[in-house]
Parts: C-alpha cells; structure tokens; sequence
C-alpha cells in the first residue's frame, strides 16, 4: 500500500492552520474520496486539541475548565503562555507572531481560543 501527504495539504493549511496536525495526516493514495472525510476529521480533531489546550490553560489559571472564559487580561496570558507582559506588549505592537488580541479603550484582552492555537502553532516536535 502507497502512503503519501494529503495532496489537499495548502487548501487545508489555510483553513485549518494547525501544522503540527498535518504531520500525522496520510491517506491512501487510492483513496482520494476519502479527502473529504480527512478533512471533516482533521477539522474535529484541531477543536478536541484547541479545548484540551483551553481546560490545561484553565487549570494553570485556577478557573473551573468546564465553564472556560471567553478571553483573559494580559496578566493571566502572561501566565500561560510563560512569557511577560511586557514581551505581550512588544508583540502587539509589533505584531510579532500574530497573536491575536481584542483592546477596548486601554484595555487589553486575549481570546482563550487564540491562546490556544498560538500554543499550537509554537508547538515543536
């Protein structure tokens, strides 16, 4: 049986930016109707690692991971990322990695959800 990348690989990393995850994606070469169902898979499986990421987040925060906030303030991503705030605040300006982030007059909030696929995308190995 031949085993190749999944040939669908730069439409899927645009729309599912998790590129640890296709490392581990391989699809039979005689199986291309199988691209959709891939996909449909690969799609769940980044939202079970973005929620695992978001309960640990959580737990580092000492918040109830069933009930995870929309978005934290600087200093508790500054905790769980491990990275000070004043590094958080380079990177907005310099938007050095592209972490995304939401201000509301001088206040500075992150979603959960892009915590967690900037932990993912960071990830090695």
């Amino acid at each position: 049986m031949t085993f190749f990348l999944l040939n669908l690989y730069p439409t899927l990393k645009r729309d599912f930016p998790h590129a640890s995850l296709f490392n581990l994606l391989i699809i039979n070469s005689n199986a291309k109707e199988n691209s959709m169902v891939n996909s449909i898979e690969l799609n769940r499986i980044a939202r079970e690692e973005i929620e695992e990421i978001k309960r640990q987040f959580c737990i580092e925060l000492g918040i109830n991971p069933d009930q995870p906030p929309f978005s934290v303030s600087v200093k508790q991503a500054s905790a769980v990322t491990h990275v000070k705030e004043a590094t958080l605040a380079t990177w907005r300006v310099s938007n050095r990695y592209g972490l995304k982030y939401t201000k509301m007059g001088r206040h500075v909030r992150y979603r959960m959800n892009d915590l967690a696929e900037f932990a993912i995308k960071r990830t090695r190995g």
